[in-house]
């Protein structure tokens, strides 16, 4: 039953005053779900039996019931619901009788209105409650007196008496059976002088709270044995309509054990407090269910700048970036797995500063205050990280340095190779073609053998001269790109046939480096000889454009092409990653078999 969902059923013959009954509901506070209307006994009997009711407003003076017998016929079928009398001045004592049998209230008709009628409805509700549980709690004396461990007693207030169960009394308090009706001064002398006066603290309780039935108090008292113990004292006071404390039933339990248990929990506790805060690495503990902070250490505190009570206001992912928040969900989802107990990750969190961390961290699954939880130990490694990464700069920076210093050496050694060619053993090949010429005429019978030797000494010059142009870097300086990839043209279109179309659309030559040229020039001198090395190709497209602030190199043919998840990078691909990356480049290869090769280079100008 709840006060702001009522059903009343109003016992009464008279059609106004049923009216005006039900008008003055209607204007009070109470929430009134019903009104049930009866105007005999008979009537009433029948609804109490049918509907659910909460309260009855009756009537004495009825067609079928007169006086205190109609009070008697419908109480005996209204046990355990709360009667107010709705009276003339004519059975006035008729009333009070009905209350001395168990009605909870009366009414003066038509002197009453909306306030005191809901203040009557519920006091009557309220006193009605409280008779039910003493007549319950009255039963319940009987049996806990019996079968229960506790010492349970009953306190006369009024005249000072006290019975207590004998059992008991004697087991818990070591004391003898005939001192266990002692009043409370005998009690209060073996209380512990630190405790005070039991009975002024739960008189002046229930005197300071008028509304107050219940108890509970612990203390130290003196067994018989000399010995004190922890017990505590609930109990249940019962008041007369004034309000008074009458009487009062309480059960008393040794707590002595679960006292010590507490000390010994509060200890435990505490040790655990000072390891927990001792840890030198950040220690969180959060709800798999909402993410929430439960717990963090002192190191957290300092490592991430929040305080432990802004820390308890907190989820894990308001320490984490936006872009970052989408793994640790899926990670909260995965240790929720019945079967996920541990797991060590790399993870970035950000301070209350909002600087990004690079946390270490031991995740394990644990039960917290009876909570699924993970306790996440966090080492800050974020130095550890950065060193790691500008060591990893530092290396690949050196690499690139060696790779330099080792492609500006191949390129000297290839001049100084091409040079040798040219300048030298093309001069001693022409000067031997010079001699064979003039033994021509002389030597008629060795005349085959000498043309043919001119034949061999001058394709072996051609062949020189070719991998002279080839080693022999072109002097960017002298002669613009533009220049060097027309000559690198037409020695393929003489040497294979291969058709080959240009578009070079440099903007501004002048921002780019000799050496990022050079470096261009190499790459479609290493991409051309692939092509006429593999590609069985017929055409051949080079792109040389400029977008802004970037240079892209695209080299197309229209040969056999290869699978690149078959084929593993050769030496000359090798050779064209090697010298973009130098100059910040990037690479991309388009090819399948049977379909060509598309080789693009990107360079930005921004990076040089």
């Amino acid at each position: 039953m709840k006060n702001n969902n009522l059903h009343v059923l109003v016992v009464d013959d008279n059609p106004g005053d049923q009216f005006l009954i039900s008008e003055l509901l209607g204007e009070t506070y109470l929430q009134i779900s019903a009104i049930e209307k009866a105007v005999s006994v008979r009537d009433a009997v029948t609804l109490l039996q049918q509907k659910p009711v909460d309260i009855v407003l009756l009537d004495l003076s009825l067609p079928d019931a007169q006086g205190i017998d109609t009070f008697l016929q419908v109480n005996k079928y209204a046990k355990n619901i709360p009667v107010v009398i709705l009276s003339g001045l004519n059975d006035l004592n008729t009333a009070t009788d009905a209350i001395s049998l168990g009605a909870q209230d009366f009414l003066m008709k038509g002197e009453f209105n909306e306030k005191l009628l809901e203040k009557t409805i519920l006091y009557s509700i309220e006193r009605k409650k409280t008779l039910l549980e003493l007549r319950f709690s009255n039963e319940r004396y009987e049996f806990v007196s019996k079968a229960t461990n506790d010492l349970v007693w009953d306190w006369d207030v009024l005249n000072n008496k006290v019975h207590r169960n004998e059992e008991q009394f004697v087991k818990i308090l070591k004391l003898p059976a005939e001192l266990r009706n002692e009043n409370n001064d005998f009690w209060n002398s073996r209380i512990h002088p630190d405790e005070g006066d039991l009975k002024d603290k739960i008189l002046g309780n229930l005197e300071r709270d008028k509304s107050a039935t219940h108890f509970e108090e612990e203390y130290r008292f003196l067994r018989g044995d000399g010995e004190y113990i922890y017990v505590i004292d609930k109990g249940y006071a019962v008041r007369n309509e004034q309000g008074q404390v009458i009487r009062i039933i309480g059960s008393l339990q040794d707590i002595t054990e679960s006292k010590k248990a507490e000390a010994q929990l509060r200890e435990s506790e505490e040790k655990y407090r000072l390891f927990f805060n001792s840890i030198p690495a950040s220690v969180f503990i959060w709800s798999l269910d909402d993410y929430n902070i439960l717990e963090v250490n002192e190191t957290a505190t300092e490592n991430y700048g929040y305080s432990r009570q802004d820390f308890l206001k907190m989820s894990m992912l308001d320490i984490r970036r936006e872009e970052d928040r989408k793994n640790f969900t899926s990670f909260a989802k995965e240790a929720k797995n019945e079967c996920f107990t541990s797991t060590s990750r790399l993870w970035k969190h950000i301070n209350n500063e909002g600087e990004e961390m690079y946390m270490q961290i031991v995740s394990n699954k644990i039960e917290y205050n009876n909570r699924s939880a993970i306790m996440a130990i966090a080492s800050n490694v974020t130095e550890k990280i950065k060193l790691e990464r500008k060591l990893e700069e530092e290396k690949q920076k050196m690499e690139q340095e060696i790779t330099r210093a080792v492609i500006i050496a191949q390129e000297k050694e290839r001049e100084e190779i091409g040079r040798e060619l040219h300048d030298n053993v093309n001069q001693i090949l022409a000067s031997s073609r010079l001699y064979l010429g003039l033994v021509k005429d002389k030597g008629v019978e060795y005349k085959s053998f000498i043309e043919e030797s001119d034949v061999l000494i001058h394709t072996a010059i051609q062949e020189i001269r070719h991998l002279s142009h080839a080693l022999i870097p072109p002097a960017m300086q002298d002669a613009d790109l533009e220049k060097s990839i027309n000559s690198l043209i037409n020695i393929v279109q003489e040497g294979s046939g291969i058709i080959v179309s240009k578009e070079v659309s440099i903007i501004d030559k002048s921002i780019m480096s000799e050496q990022l040229k050079l470096t261009i020039y190499r790459i479609l001198q290493e991409q051309v000889n692939n092509i006429l090395k593999y590609a069985k190709a017929s055409t051949m497209e080079i792109q040389l454009l400029q977008c802004n602030e970037k240079i892209l190199l695209r080299v197309r043919d229209n040969g056999i092409g290869f699978d690149p998840e078959q084929k593993t990078d050769g030496v000359g691909l090798m050779n064209i990653r090697t010298r973009a990356a130098l100059q910040k480049g990037d690479v991309k290869m388009i090819t399948s078999p049977g379909n060509g090769c598309e080789l693009f280079v990107e360079f930005n100008l921004s990076c040089q």
